[in-house]
């Protein structure tokens, strides 16, 4: 049997609530290190996908390149990351970890997971993977939705 819209939407509406949670949750685990959630997630973006442009990093997220560029500008105060040139534009700067930067991540990481075995309740691993597995397929689906709102909002009657 599948699912109704309605649960479809109650299940968007629970994502949202446990975004918030998480984010609360990722501030208090690290306000030792003095690091926002979105300062956190630039830092493994950059980590796990290599240098990236704000414009990239702006459209993933789907928030202004203002608010990323904040974010960055305090990452490379903070000696966390660096810009260059891009190559092939010298108009363009690629985000890129430091030295630093790279420790730094690791010591997020490593408290991460030691507060994680804190936290696990023996989920079975299959478990795990459905959820991912949905989550890929909400995220694939809501992104492709957007895209289709965004083009009936371009189209004049």
């Amino acid at each position: 049997m599948n699912s109704s819209p309605e649960e479809l939407t109650e299940m968007v509406d629970r994502l949202a609530r446990f975004f918030f949670l998480a984010k609360r949750y990722g501030t208090r685990l690290h306000a030792e290190a003095d690091i926002s959630t979105g300062e956190r997630a630039v830092l493994f973006e950059i980590e796990q996908e290599g240098p990236r442009t704000v414009p990239q990093m702006a459209d993933r997220r789907g928030i202004s390149r203002q608010a990323i560029q904040k974010t960055v500008d305090s990452l490379v105060a903070r000696g966390l990351t660096d810009k260059r040139v891009a190559k092939g534009d010298l108009r363009s700067r690629t985000i890129h970890l430091t030295r630093q930067g790279k420790i730094f991540v690791r010591q997020l990481k490593k408290r991460e997971r030691q507060d994680a075995l804190s936290i696990k309740a023996d989920i079975p691993i299959e478990e795990l993977r459905k959820t991912a597995q949905f989550m890929d397929w909400l995220e694939m689906n809501l992104a492709r939705r957007i895209a289709e709102l965004d083009h009936e909002g371009d189209v004049d009657d």
